[in-house]
């Protein structure tokens, strides 16, 4: 899948027409979000909050606007508003500390979209791979989902970032049909295979079958993982 390019300034007349991704402030000093709508009806425009305590689909994590311990409380608001993988925009110094922050709250790394600003090492993706920048507190920040790479984007005062192709994805992509050999247990017939849904997509399966021991077995696969089998009829239908 290929990378996406996504523009931002703080002066909308800057922005190339023909982009396809934007992103703009919902609040603060510069509230571009409402005029990039208007402006650009076919483009993807990414929100953005300048402060946890407004709803946007990124959080500006930086100087003047908020702060690491800030960003679990605000991704998990957002979640419950139904936004896929909230995105957290922050330098590559700071990038460590609200990896730390999201660990600590339990909140998995898949669920968010982490989305850094590192000027001066060219046009990538921030990861161990790539830049390889070391954070503040010595150790490499995570691979990012996008990377803010200039502020001086096609000669303008204009911000570019790369981001991965699946960045703007609205919903997880479907869980596939799992395989016997995939199947937690020694199973002797598989009876039934059927999906379950989450946001319009299969997002896991549930298998009913017969066990080694004869018995009539269920287990179920959700977000990748699966769970215990559980014996849901205990009469012997081997006969």
């Amino acid at each position: 899948m290929a990378n996406l390019t996504m523009f931002d300034s703080i002066d909308v007349a800057a922005l190339p027409s023909n982009g396809t991704y934007f992103a703009g402030y919902v609040n603060g000093a510069w509230p571009t979000y409402p005029t990039l709508l208007g402006r650009f009806p076919h483009a993807r425009v990414l929100s953005i909050a300048v402060d946890a305590e407004a709803n946007a689909e990124c959080l500006d994590v930086e100087s003047g606007d908020a702060v690491p311990s800030q960003v679990p409380a605000w991704i998990k608001r957002q979640q419950a508003r139904s936004v896929y993988r909230p995105v957290i925009y922050t330098s590559a110094s700071n990038l460590n500390a609200v990896l730390y922050a999201i660990q600590a709250a339990k909140i998995p790394r898949a669920g968010v979209r982490l989305w850094s600003a590192h000027y001066g090492a060219g046009r990538h993706i921030c990861g161990p791979g790539s830049c390889g920048y070391i954070g503040p507190d010595g150790k490499a920040v995570p691979a990012c989902d996008g990377t803010q790479w200039t502020d001086q984007a096609l000669g303008r005062n204009l911000d570019e970032s790369v981001l991965l192709g699946d960045f703007f994805d609205t919903s997880p992509p479907p869980e596939p049909k799992p395989a016997e050999a995939d199947m937690p247990g020694i199973w002797k017939q598989i009876i039934t295979v059927t999906p379950t849904f989450a946001g319009g997509v299969i997002g896991g399966w549930t298998v009913v079958g017969i066990g080694e021991d004869g018995d009539l077995w269920t287990v179920s696969k959700q977000g990748g993982t699966w769970a215990k089998p559980e014996r849901i009829d205990s009469i012997d239908i081997r006969a």
